[in-house]
């Protein structure tokens, strides 16, 4: 089930977002059967550093957004799109705010969501409001100096130049992508693990034991898609994997890492990759 339906969804999205943007901008509205709910969760690990500036680190703080099934959003406050920018206040979401997990869900599969550098999570709202209003769980990650990412306080950590990929290198010899992105793909990946280790613990408390942790599927865009590789050859309770102009990395392509359905996305200009490589 979960395959089939990630893959829908994905489509789905992508086909049909033709609309014409006006003053105020409506999300498309999710196909599924339940409301979405949506919560944000702000976590440290004290295990690992980022770099705010060349002289100046901390404790490394990641970002995570869950969109939910919900049976009732009587008297909830619709959800902001970016709560902390001021660039889309006029964007309007479909989820609502403090919003428990639906009762008639018994498991709910979860969805991993890992973006590209330079973006940011809220970017992928739409997918994961419609694959929330299907019965799944949807987490959609911000990582400190791969993308960017809005903190509570309102400071904003901006992607580091050193993953910024150099001109002329997409030219090849791709071996020289797969060696440039080595860094950011072993951090990328070792955050979306301690983002897992904490909704292990959250799910208990939150979610009433509903997130289902043994089906995990994971869609990952860009650099995030070949972080989503790594995971998912490295996670063994990853069912699916889905990735956008994207491609895992070598050694995952090579030795053959990945046993699961897998749907790759490329355009014109990623696909001779995947395909070569």
């Amino acid at each position: 089930m979960i395959k089939s339906v990630i893959a829908i969804a994905f489509f789905w999205v992508f086909i049909y977002q033709g609309y014409t943007q006006t003053d105020t901008l409506q999300l498309i509205k999710p196909t599924g059967k339940y409301t979405v709910g949506t919560s944000i969760y702000e976590w440290v690990d004290q295990t690992r550093v980022m770099k705010i500036r060349p002289d100046f680190i901390q404790k490394r703080t990641i970002i995570a957004q869950f969109w939910f099934p919900v049976s009732s959003v009587e008297n909830l406050k619709s959800a902001p799109y970016a709560s902390l920018s001021k660039d889309y206040t006029k964007t309007l979401t479909n989820s609502f705010l403090r919003a428990p997990i639906s009762l008639e869900v018994e498991k709910a599969p979860l969805i991993l969501i890992v973006p590209g550098r330079g973006t940011e999570r809220f970017l992928y709202s739409t997918i994961a409001e419609e694959l929330a209003s299907q019965g799944f769980v949807v987490v959609s990650v911000d990582m400190p100096e791969i993308g960017y990412v809005t903190y509570q306080d309102g400071f904003t950590l901006f992607p580091s130049d050193e993953f910024k990929t150099p001109n002329g290198m997409m030219a090849g010899p791709y071996e020289r992508v797969d060696e440039f992105y080595e860094k950011p793909t072993e951090m990328g990946y070792e955050d979306i693990s301690f983002v897992i280790d904490k909704i292990k613990k959250l799910n208990t408390i939150a979610f009433n034991g509903k997130i289902d942790l043994n089906n995990i599927g994971v869609f990952g865009h860009s650099l995030g898609g070949r972080i989503a590789g790594e995971f998912t050859a490295r996670c063994k309770k990853v069912k699916a994997l889905v990735t956008m102009e994207g491609i895992p990395p070598r050694d995952v392509r090579y030795e053959g890492k990945i046993k699961i359905p897998s749907l790759m996305l490329c355009s014109s200009g990623t696909l001779k990759y995947a395909l070569e490589n």
